[in-house]
């Protein structure tokens, strides 16, 4: 099986340049292969409204609407930035979503995520809530995506320390993962 995985490129709004990357690896490397799995935070926010796509991203999306209808099989697993892309989502660009995935990759049985789900905070849990979720549905596009912009002020670490703590709570999840059959 050949396989392509990508991660955190954390797409904005006002951010051509680093959007023409992600499209020009779509369309250069992506197409290559027939399986292709964004391992979350594709975005630097998408909530998932039914029956709209935020503008700004719209040919990236488009972009894996493309590979689907050519028969590649993509997989879009949700990072702790994107929010319930659902069934339009899906629907609209035949991507299979979800927030984590086990994938059979030549004989090995791998369990795929973005990894945010092993710190999962109070505040991701409240952001994830069903309540949250009916709130987002309910606020218009445009000013919640703002509103995610300012919080992302606050909010973001772009520059990680990954102290012991941090690196063994990784080492006991693999290990897990593991002793629950995965190679």
């Amino acid at each position: 099986m050949n396989i392509v995985l990508f991660s955190d490129t954390h797409l904005t709004r006002g951010n051509k340049d680093r959007k023409g990357y992600v499209r020009r690896f779509i369309h250069d490397v992506c197409e290559t292969t027939d399986n292709i799995v964004i391992l979350g935070d594709l975005f630097e926010f998408y909530h998932g409204y039914n029956g709209y796509i935020f503008p700004w991203f719209e040919d990236i999306i488009n972009d894996m609407r493309m590979l689907t209808h050519k028969g590649k099989s993509v997989y879009f697993l949700e990072g702790n930035h994107e929010y319930h892309l659902g069934e339009f989502f899906e629907s609209y660009t035949g991507v299979k979503t979800g927030r984590n995935l086990t994938i059979d990759i030549d004989g090995k049985r791998a369990f795929l995520s973005h990894g945010d789900e092993i710190f999962r905070n109070y505040l991701v849990r409240w952001l994830r809530s069903s309540f949250m979720n009916k709130l987002m549905d309910y606020c218009n596009p445009k000013l919640l995506w703002n509103l995610a912009m300012f919080g992302s002020i606050f909010l973001s670490d772009k520059k990680k320390h990954y102290n012991e703590r941090v690196k063994n709570k990784f080492r006991e999840f693999a290990l897990k993962k593991f002793s629950e059959g995965y190679d």
